[in-house]
């Protein structure tokens, strides 16, 4: 073979090669389907589920997230799909929606990208206090982490003595939680000091706390009088495997879809990203 003719058929292949990687996986292939067929909450849960498998390459998490922060602004949830969109284009500064996508996603979306992103911020309120038979739980609201940052929690019972940590997990939107388990300094009939702080880290590397080491937050656990019922609260509770620690997952109820009008229009909210010169768009029936 001349080789003219092995280099064209070279290029050939490594352009056939090319093709055969960009072709969606089964996952989001039935992503698309739930689209089309407007069934969108199935569609949230698979993107969901793909953003939370390991295993998903960053083809199909980039994909996942297109296809939630669409949805999400076609149900009226306009601050979840900035979100949504937020990671996409932290993961993929470049990341340009399809030509065919429908034009005020288009509009949105490229919005975005003449904002500058804004780091990663907690929202954080300190826990009153946890009685000792109750689930001890710290969540909080963590904005525009991407796939790369991770949130942790470190805490300790008392005063002084090592840190403990723990990851901290997504509940729902931008809702993150960590459990600590009992110890046996805990008692029902005395308070116990716990202190903690948060920490987000884009891999080895710190990018923003909430509390240090140095000055730790803290709450009671025990007794604790003047707090809340905690029952029946929607939260649904699990055993950890191999003990007897009740560990929580925060429930939360889903955001209700608004319908667009065909008058929707944008109005302006003046939310806490403002705070970072990030104003949210809001989608409302036309008057």
């Amino acid at each position: 073979m001349p080789p003219m003719t092995r280099g064209l058929v070279g290029v050939l292949a490594l352009l056939l090669a090319g093709r055969a990687e960009a072709q969606p996986s089964e996952t989001i292939r039935r992503i698309e389907q739930l689209y089309l067929e407007s069934a969108w909450d199935e569609a949230l849960s698979a993107c969901q589920t793909a953003l939370d498998d390991p295993r998903a390459s960053e083809g199909d998490r980039q994909e996942a997230l297109k296809y939630m922060g669409t949805i999400l602004f076609a149900q009226g949830n306009s601050g979840e799909a900035r979100n949504a969109f937020a990671r996409l284009l932290r993961n993929d500064p470049r990341y340009r929606l399809p030509s065919d996508w429908p034009p005020r996603v288009v509009e949105f979306f490229e919005r975005l990208r003449t904002e500058a992103l804004p780091p990663p911020r907690i929202r954080h309120r300190v826990p009153a206090g946890f009685r000792i038979g109750t689930p001890i739980v710290v969540s909080s609201q963590i904005l525009f982490l991407t796939d790369r940052h991770q949130a942790r929690l470190h805490w300790r019972a008392g005063r002084t003595g090592p840190w403990s940590t723990v990851d901290m997990e997504r509940d729902q939107g931008d809702l993150y939680s960590a459990i600590v388990p009992t110890t046996p300094e805990m008692s029902p009939d005395t308070d116990t000091t716990v202190q903690y702080y948060i920490v987000v880290q884009d891999g080895e590397r710190e990018v923003l706390t909430e509390g240090t080491a140095a000055r730790p937050h803290e709450f009671l656990v025990g007794r604790v009088e003047g707090l809340p019922d905690r029952t029946g609260d929607g939260r649904r509770v699990r055993e950890r495997e191999g003990g007897g620690f009740p560990w929580l997952i925060v429930g939360l109820s889903g955001v209700a879809a608004i319908g667009l009008g065909v008058g929707a229009f944008f109005l302006l909210s003046s939310t806490a990203e403002e705070e970072a010169g990030q104003a949210l768009v809001h989608i409302g029936p036309s008057e």
